[in-house]
This record gives structure tokens, sequence and C-alpha cells, in this order.
């Protein structure tokens, strides 16, 4: 097109002195042959395209006519023009839905199992909760079935993975931003290794540590020392003893990683007695302590 114009207006310019009508006539005729066969992919062609954008324009009259030239084009080419479907789409972001059914998809995994199990691999620790589930059901409270059933799976792949002699769901706590599933373990002492645990160094604070005698002297007005003296530390007791007898794990969800929960000390009771209505606890679990 911009080639024909070009060279309309050449001709134009070499023949302002004398125009002919026939000459004019002929470009005129090629410039809308031009412009007619300019087509898309869709079939519109430029002719159509800039009929539409005119009269948008005659029927609207904006006063602001130039600028609003560009926009006019652009709305009417998207009401045109049919939208491309690739078949090669970008995979959508995966939601919080999709996210809980992939880390839920191993719960439903069947195992087999080649090897003959002994009488005592029979005996499983698991809880008849499916069973507990329904006579909760027919009182009017509980967690529902298809929950009650991912708990099972979630408390069975917990058995399967660790030395547990006897497992039952202790229950759910609703938290501010995230739930808490918690089972209770009977476990053998010996059969349990935290590292945490052993390897726990007491930190004796700066206000107990007592000055030296350097210090002593170089000072010339003595601070008078309050006689106050904190209560002494209660011990916390050993696993598998007294509140630390059972072993409790806790998961955000059915499926998700189970976190053994460490031992507790009587300044975490005494903290925990003052909960009232809101709970946050966020999980941190090592990549090689997955259970």
């Amino acid at each position: 097109m911009s080639t024909t114009i070009n060279s309309f207006n050449g001709d134009q310019q070499q023949s302002s002195s004398s125009p002919d009508v026939g000459d004019l006539e002929k470009h005129y005729i090629d410039a809308k042959a031009f412009i007619l066969s300019a087509t898309t992919k869709d079939g519109i062609n430029l002719y159509d395209h800039l009929a539409h954008c005119i009269s948008q324009l005659l029927t609207d009259q904006p006063r602001e006519a130039t600028d609003l030239v560009e926009d006019i084009s652009k709305t009417i080419k998207s009401e045109t023009t049919p939208t491309q479907h690739d078949t090669l789409r970008d995979r959508p972001a995966p939601d919080s839905e999709h996210c809980l059914a992939a880390e839920q998809k191993p719960l439903f995994e069947k195992v087999d199992h080649n090897e003959e199990l002994d009488d005592e691999a029979l005996q499983s620790p698991l809880p008849h909760i499916l069973e507990q589930a329904y006579y909760f059901e027919q009182a009017g409270i509980g967690l529902g079935k298809d929950e009650s059933y991912r708990i099972w799976l979630a408390l069975k792949q917990l058995a399967d993975k660790g030395q547990i002699d006897k497992l039952r769901f202790w229950g759910k706590i609703f938290g501010t931003q995230k739930n808490y599933f918690i089972a209770e373990a009977e476990q053998n002492v010996d059969d349990e290794t935290d590292e945490n645990e052993l390897h726990e160094e007491a930190h004796i604070s700066d206000d107990n540590r007592h000055p030296n005698e350097e210090e002593m002297d170089g000072e010339e007005d003595m601070l008078p020392k309050s006689n106050y003296k904190p209560p002494p530390v209660v011990p916390k007791e050993e696993r598998g003893t007294g509140v630390n007898k059972y072993t409790y794990y806790v998961c955000n969800h059915p499926g998700g990683v189970w976190v053994k929960l460490p031992i507790v000390t009587p300044a975490q009771i005494s903290q925990a007695r003052l909960i009232k209505h809101f709970l946050l606890y966020i999980l941190i679990f090592k990549k090689k302590k997955k259970i």
C-alpha cells in the first residue's frame, strides 16, 4: 500500500501542473484494490476494517477523535477476530487443592507384601478409627467419613515406617492458619533415638555467672545486690515416664509429613495453660527425619 501511495504522490508532484482525470482514477482503483486485497489470516481485509473505524467515529463523533483512532481500531479488531486457542497451552499454576491431592496420593497406593508375615507382624498397632467414627457419627459428632478414612491411612503410613507398639488418634486442633492432626504413640524407649535430646546442653545465663575478683576490686562503689533468688528449674521427665510417657506426632493434614514432637518441659506446660482462644505452631522438620 505504501508503495502505491508513494508512487501516486510522486506522479501527483510530477503532474501537479496538469492533472489528468484518467490517471487519478487509475491510481484510486489501484489503491482500493490493494486495500481490499490486504487481508489477515482470519479473512478480514483492511478496507472493511477502515470502514468500520470511520463508521464508529462518525457515529460517536468524539471530540478527541485523533487520539481515539488507535483504541477504536483495537476494539473493533478484538471484536471481529476470533480467539485462537493454541494446542500447546501453558500449564496453569497448581492451586491448593491440587497440591493437597498430590500429597495425599501416596496414601491410596497399594503396597504388595510378597514376603510371608508372622503372627507378630500381623498384629497392627492401628486403632479402629473407622468403627469409632461410625459411633461418633451416630451421636451427631465427629470428623466425617472421608476425613476419618484419610486419618486412618495417614496413621497406617506412620505405623509402617516407625517402631510403634501402640498408636491412636489423639485429636484435631484447629489453628489460626493451619490445623493440627495429633497421633499418640507408645514406643520402646530403647528404640527411640533423638539427636536433639542426646546433644541437649544446659545454658547458664549471664545473670547467674559469678564475677571475677579482679572486677570486684576495680569497682570503687559497689552497687546493691538483690537478695531475690529465682525458683529452681523443675527438671523435665524422661521419655517414657510421667507426662512424657507417650510420643506425639503432628501433621497439618492427612498425607503430610509427621513431625515428632520433643519431650515436654514443665515450663511449656505452664505456658500451654495460658492459651485461651487461638493457637499457632509452625512445624519444622528435616528431610532425613521424615516419617
